[in-house]
């Protein structure tokens, strides 16, 4: 069932655009706990992260994060959450075959398989926000241009073995990095 209610809350970008740095990294904290219990627990991805659906709401304790249009989701099976959580710890204390947990996300391992050599390197790149043991500073990730160093010709390989769910989880993920 979706319900809706107003909820009167600062727009995140006007917020973001007047806040402290200390209320920065709150919110930066409240997006992100949102998101890995969201994904870890209730097994649900908010698949459309714009600014325009978070809101802030301020009290004396802190910050309360409002989301809005929690409409469109994509629910993560358990072996997902499994595999998602296996390509993050794997990238960290490599020791079992990534192409193992991208398969157990759905992916094509024969159009992985042409790229093999390349994956751990490019996952760590992608992954690499949720690789730091702190907050990670996204102006040095410059995603897109290691990426395409690492993979050159076959840069898009990646995206072609993936299923078509997988556009929806990516989708959040670029919202929540932008």
């Amino acid at each position: 069932i979706l319900c809706q209610e107003w909820v009167d809350a600062i727009p995140a970008e006007t917020f973001l655009s007047q806040c402290s740095e200390q209320e920065k990294i709150e919110f930066s904290d409240l997006i992100s706990l949102f998101y890995f219990d969201s994904i870890f627990e209730l097994g649900l991805i908010h698949t459309d992260p714009n600014p325009g659906n978070f809101g802030v709401i301020l009290h004396e304790k802190g910050i309360k994060l409002v989301i809005f249009d929690f409409g469109s989701v994509y629910q993560i099976s358990e072996k997902e959450k499994f595999a998602l959580w296996g390509l993050i710890q794997n990238q960290i204390h490599p020791k079992w075959n990534d192409m193992y947990f991208l398969s157990q996300l759905g992916f094509d391992v024969e159009t992985l398989s042409k790229i093999e050599g390349k994956l751990s390197a490019y996952l760590s790149v992608l992954l690499e926000p949720f690789l730091e043991q702190s907050r990670y500073d996204l102006s040095r990730w410059n995603r897109k241009e290691r990426c395409n160093d690492i993979m050159g010709p076959n840069k898009f390989q990646f995206m072609i073995s993936a299923p078509a769910n997988f556009f929806s989880v990516m989708r959040a993920f670029q919202g929540l990095f932008h």
